[in-house]
């Protein structure tokens, strides 16, 4: 048994303050044998929406080769798709500041070389469902053959679902040399289509090795009705990857007797969509990718890449490079991107870039004593259309028995997904240093 307890007090300049409170209590073991459970009570206060109380948990029944788990609120939806990615977590687990969805999970592994995983959960921000089963045989070391279903449903009708089925093979070639495949169908009522645009297959060579060169190769075809709302890639609100035929190619190099890598990556395919919408022609895109890392003695790192895409009279090129240290007492990182180079350097000629701009950010890591350590990043973007910051520095304090206390300013989402990567600076023009401040306490026990 266990729990605690977090508080949030902060305010953004000239506003009213804020606050949140937080309570957890926690218990855990094993109520029988070959079970295992975990729940917790949670208890929260905010200004903005009152009180709010939720349980969040799981019960799990273990054999030796098969576990079944009931869960609320929990991410439990992880389910290999090896080519087309056909099952993505955050489209499962409904988060919403933490999972969301309920459910029961059953899986079966190992023997007789049998893999199966079925799933059945309950969406807990909207009434829907969502059903997925993989089954996977592997034949020792030569390869093996699987099958998967999933099915969301929004229970609203006959007309509101989505079913997806697929198969995958992979066999051994010779030596690490692999060959896999996986082809799946899709069904979406409210896109009804032809059994080939409805359809999604995938053919992959892997670990092809001369001397110190690596080369794997993909050939595609993602029909252009091929939904699958469980997914981030075949996912209309998503990254809408339907609609291509194409190769992918990938080397790598690694220098010999030295820490350094080379990689290249080719995708290029044929599309009939344009800025996520569909055209009545298609036409040809290529997206090239060059990089380099060394590592240096002390814990030095190096990186830089360069991105070049082609689609249509559009000419996309993106260079990117970090110098980052890490050491007990400190740590770090500087990175420099431009985006879009070329892309309305003097005047708006692309409507849908903010053009070319220059990304400039820092991270820094350093621990003042034993107890107490500072952190902070920061970005600054700059561009024909203006220039834009964001910040986040924190104070954290741990000399208390139980206790972490933190002190901080700035907004951390902007930066948080790759620095000068992250959308929220790279291409946010209107970004601005958030005048946050903000002090957190929490207690366990």
């Amino acid at each position: 048994m266990g729990g605690y307890y977090e508080g949030e007090f902060g305010y953004y300049v000239h506003q009213l303050p804020w606050g949140r409170h937080r309570f957890e209590w926690k218990i855990s073991g094993k109520p029988m044998d070959n079970t295992e459970g975990y729940g917790s009570l949670v208890t929260e206060t905010t200004r903005e929406e009152g009180q709010l109380f939720y349980f969040q948990g799981h019960l799990t029944l273990h054999k030796k080769y098969s576990s079944v788990t009931i869960f609320s609120r929990e991410d439990r939806f992880y389910v290999p798709s090896p080519l087309l990615k056909l099952v993505n977590n955050d489209r499962l687990k409904d988060d919403s500041w933490g999972p969301k969805a309920s459910g029961l999970r059953f899986d079966f592994w190992e023997k007789y070389g049998l893999y199966l995983t079925g799933i059945a959960s309950k969406y807990g921000t909207w009434n829907g469902e969502a059903y997925v089963f993989k089954g996977y045989k592997k034949f020792g070391n030569a390869g093996g053959f699987g099958l998967i279903y999933l099915r969301k449903d929004w229970r609203g009708g006959k007309n509101s679902y989505n079913d997806v089925k697929g198969i995958e093979s992979s066999i051994r070639i010779k030596g690490p040399l692999r060959a896999t495949v996986e082809m799946a169908q899709s069904f979406h009522p409210e896109h009804p289509a032809s059994r080939k645009d409805r359809s999604a297959v995938e053919l992959e060579f892997r670990s092809i090795r001369f001397s110190n060169f690596m080369v794997a190769t993909s050939f595609f075809y993602y029909g252009k009705d091929f939904i699958d709302e469980l997914s981030n890639r075949f996912n209309p609100l998503f990254d809408r990857e339907f609609g291509r035929e194409g190769v992918y190619s990938e080397v790598i190099y690694l220098v010999p007797n030295k820490a350094i890598n080379l990689i290249y990556k080719n995708r290029t395919y044929s599309t009939n969509y344009w800025l996520g919408m569909p055209e009545s022609t298609s036409h040809m895109v290529s997206w090239n990718y060059i990089e380099t890392y060394w590592e240096f003695i002390n814990g030095f790192t190096f990186k830089a890449s360069y991105e070049y895409t082609l689609e249509k009279e559009d000419r996309w090129k993106h260079l990117f490079l970090e110098i980052g240290g890490e050491s007990k007492k400190a740590g770090g990182k500087v990175q420099l991107k431009i985006k879009d180079i070329g892309v309305n350097t003097h005047e708006v000629t692309v409507p849908y870039s903010i053009g070319q701009r220059l990304i400039f950010g820092v991270e820094v890591r350093y621990n003042i004593t034993d107890n107490l350590q500072f952190y902070g990043r920061g970005a600054v973007g700059h561009a024909i259309c203006g220039a834009w910051s964001s910040i986040f520095l924190q104070l954290a304090y741990r000399g208390f028995k139980n206790s972490e206390i933190y002190f901080e300013f700035g907004e951390p989402a902007h930066t948080a997904d790759g620095l000068v990567n992250d959308p929220d600076v790279s291409d946010t023009k209107e970004r601005r240093i958030e005048q946050r401040i903000k002090l957190y306490y929490k207690f366990w026990f």
